[in-house]
């Protein structure tokens, strides 16, 4: 990033004056150059990312830093809009699901929480809400919902509170691979009883 930008670091925090790049312009004049004031530079990035260290602190201080984190709410906002654009999903009637993807927004919080606390993880590895929203994709794709005039009793998990097909494919598909590459340094044996744990969080039975 900073050999990218260059001598253009200072344009960002003084948008009124210009500068001079190295290569020339016309007649062999240094080219000059100024940002305009309508254009934002906006930039996203986790903290566990590993190139977020090639990010060096002249960069760093001319940005505002915003932290956006989990958002519960937006398990369920999302996944509602998804649902009623899904060829498959939308004829079963949010009302049908409502409350287990409002319960699979609490198991999320939870499962982060846990995350948060653990000793092999800590608060930067929390997962983001948007891996929860892949459940409407495994949703999707699950026999039981595709038949016509099938109405399944439960979506994510039995009446007995067991999980489903779809809740197990989001663990084992999207979010089991992301926690075992953040556990990839962990012995294999402490690295196993954590998966499990948190798989437990997420699929356990409606209470």
């Amino acid at each position: 990033m900073s050999r990218l930008f260059g001598e253009a670091f200072s344009l960002l925090e003084d948008r009124s004056a210009a500068i001079d790049l190295p290569m020339l312009g016309e007649e062999g004049k240094p080219r000059s150059v100024s940002l305009p004031e309508d254009l934002y530079v906006i930039g996203t990035m986790n903290l566990i990312d590993q190139s977020v260290e090639q990010l060096d602190f002249a960069l760093r201080r001319r940005f505002l830093w915003i932290r956006s984190g989990f958002s519960r709410d937006a398990i369920i906002d999302v996944v509602y809009e998804r649902w009623q654009q899904s060829k498959y999903c939308k004829h079963h009637g949010w009302d049908r699901i409502e409350g287990e993807i409002d319960l699979l927004a609490e198991r999320a919080a939870m499962l982060n929480k846990d995350i948060a606390t653990s000793r092999l993880l800590g608060e930067q590895y929390e997962i983001g809400h948007t891996y929860f929203f892949d459940i409407v994709g495994f949703l999707e794709r699950w026999d039981d919902l595709r038949l016509r005039g099938q109405r399944p009793k439960g979506y994510l998990w039995s009446g007995a509170g067991h999980p489903k097909p779809p809740l197990l494919d989001l663990w084992e598909h999207s979010l089991r691979p992301l926690l075992h590459e953040y556990l990839a340094g962990v012995d294999a044996q402490a690295r196993q009883k954590e998966l499990t744990a948190l798989r437990s969080v997420l699929l356990a039975g409606k209470r």
